[in-house]
This record gives C-alpha cells, structure tokens and sequence, in this order.
C-alpha cells in the first residue's frame, strides 16, 4: 500500500512538473499546487507578475488616455475616484462568452450556463483607457467625448503594479477566441497520457475572460484595462459596491477606486492590518489563520493633463483644473488639443 502511495505521489510530482512547465512555456508563471492524491491540479492568476511574460499585461510606464464627457470628468474630479463598473455594463455583451468558448473542451469542471457566466460577470470589475496615440483619433473623440465636446483624462500609475493582487493592467485582445487552444489541447493530452481518470485540470482563467473582444467591432478602441477579480480580493481590500440598475440595468454595480492624492496614498498602499491575535478576538475564537494581515495596494491613478477639443470649454476646463489641485493637492495641465 506504501509502495502504491508513493508511486502515485511519484507520478502526481511528474504531472504537476509538466503541468507547471506547460504554463510557463505560453508565458504564464500562475501558483499551482495539486491536490489530496493528485485529484486536481489548479493553477489561478492572482495578479500582474503570472503574465508579465505574455503580450496581456501592459506598460505601466507608460500613461493612458480616458475619454469621458464634460459631466462624468466632472463627476470624477469632484468625488476623487474613478468608477469601475462590472461586465454587465459592456457594451460587447457577448465579450465574455466570446473568449470563454475556447475552455469547453478542456476538463476544467466549470459550468458554462448562461446562468453561471452571468454570475461571473458579476464579479469582474474594470475600467476602460486607450493609448496615448488615440488623441488623435477623431472615432474616439466622437463615441466616448461627447462628439469632441467632452475631455480626455490622461493618467499615470504612481505605484508598482506587480505588487497588485487580483487587479490586472491589461491590453485588451481582439479576435484571439483561440489564445489558449494550444495549450487545451497539451493540457488534454497530459491527462491521457497519464491516464488520469479520476483527477483533472482546473486553470482559473476568470480574469482573461474580461480581456477579449471581437475584431470586428472594437479593434480601434484600442482599449486598456484595470481589471480586478472582485471575487478573489482579500476581505480586507473588498469595497462596497453600489448597483446602478436605474441607468444600466439591475446586475450592474460598481465601486469606487480613490485617485491618488498625498492625503489618501496610506488609502491606496499595502498596509498592516491587525495581526492574528487580534482578529482571534474579533472572530470570536474562529479560526483566522487564512486571514492575511495586511492589505493589499490599490492602483495609484495620478491625473496628468487634460486635453479638450473645443476652445469654448476653456472656462470649464479651467474650473476642472482648479478642482484638482483643490481636491487632490496638485497641478494638471490643460491642453488644446488639434487633430493631426
């Protein structure tokens, strides 16, 4: 009986090896661990660094553009925080089913009912910006800045972005439905080969499922992401979410991501939290040993310029200035902006 354990535990080693090697070879360096007697193996991606070495992840060093209307720039400013709303709100509604269509033949033990993907999208929280090469994109100026009346926000991340948990900095992917088929079918021919029938593969993908769209339609957004897995936040980094069925319908909710300022940067940075002791007290004797005590930083957007179109906004525009430096503590440049 010994002997059969660790052979099994022998042969569990070798799968998890090439299981590991296998996601590594398409770029991704995701925790993965198997479980009791190799019954499954799962590997999840928990933040930047599990796919700095795919085309996914974006340059944090660079800035990025956000077009909105005057009244939402309005809205941003005022209340220091930006919006991110759930999938739901998309206005590609097939987005995530289209990028989920590659998984069905892998033995993932995932449920693909509409029911199921739609709870998913409940949880996948985002905010959209493009490249700072879209300025000059007279479509972007029309769809999203109230056709050239409104503004473009450029930011900047002030923090290291690899340290973020469960929140991705991501190019979107247009018309890759077939991204991951290599590795499926390489990840269903370990499972034969090994003869696994009774463990299988379970690769948490739910964050990649909110970076694909379809070429047709959206390729010139151009589009990038901060993307967080809601579901996978720490308890402590969780915040409340407001629903906004009244303008986009009843599973649409979002919360509020705090723009960077000196007053609220220990808001936004990897903080100690209460230790084990303390929290033993709290929870009443529970166990809190999974509890970490710490939580984890939020992305630090720091507004950089704001670029407008037409010259008669310019006192508005200058309001806007003016409600930065007195409700975020520093200086922005406004830019009037000419097609080239």
């Amino acid at each position: 009986m010994m002997n059969d354990i660790a052979t099994d535990n022998e042969m569990h080693n070798q799968v998890m090896k090439k299981f590991v090697d296998l996601l590594n070879e398409y770029g991704f360096l995701p925790p993965a661990r198997y479980g009791a007697m190799g019954a499954m193996f799962d590997a999840s991606f928990g933040n930047n660094i599990s796919i700095q070495n795919t085309d996914y992840l974006a340059n944090s060093k660079l800035n990025y553009l956000h077009f909105t209307s005057l009244d939402s720039a309005a809205k941003i400013i005022n209340g220091g925080v930006l919006r991110l709303y759930n999938l739901h709100k998309s206005s590609d509604k097939k987005e995530y089913s289209y990028a989920m269509s590659v998984f069905e033949d892998l033995q993932l033990s995932l449920n693909y009912s509409t029911e199921i993907t739609e709870r998913r999208k409940q949880n996948l929280f985002y905010t959209s910006f493009t490249q700072m090469s879209s300025l000059d994109s007279k479509k972007h100026w029309e769809e999203y800045a109230d056709n050239s009346n409104g503004v473009a926000i450029e930011f900047a991340i002030n923090d290291d972005y690899l340290k973020w948990h469960s929140i991705f900095l991501s190019t979107i992917k247009y018309g890759r439905k077939d991204e991951f088929k290599p590795m499926v079918d390489e990840l269903i021919k370990l499972h034969s080969k090994y003869n696994l029938q009774r463990a299988y593969f379970y690769v948490y993908v739910d964050p990649f499922m909110g970076l694909h769209k379809q070429i047709e339609e959206y390729e010139w957004e151009d589009e990038v992401r901060i993307l967080i897995d809601f579901n996978k936040l720490p308890r402590q980094d969780k915040r409340e979410l407001v629903s906004d069925d009244k303008e986009f319908g009843e599973n649409v909710q979002y919360f509020e991501l705090p723009l960077w300022s000196e007053e609220n940067e220990m808001t936004l940075k990897e903080v100690e939290l209460p230790g084990p002791e303390f929290l033993e007290k709290v929870f009443n004797g529970k166990d809190t040993s999974d509890i970490p005590n710490r939580r984890f930083p939020l992305p630090q957007l720091v507004i950089k310029k704001l670029h407008y179109m037409n010259s008669e906004n310019t006192g508005k525009m200058k309001e806007l200035q003016a409600k930065i430096k007195e409700g975020l503590g520093y200086d922005v440049e406004l830019v009037l902006h000419r097609l080239n």
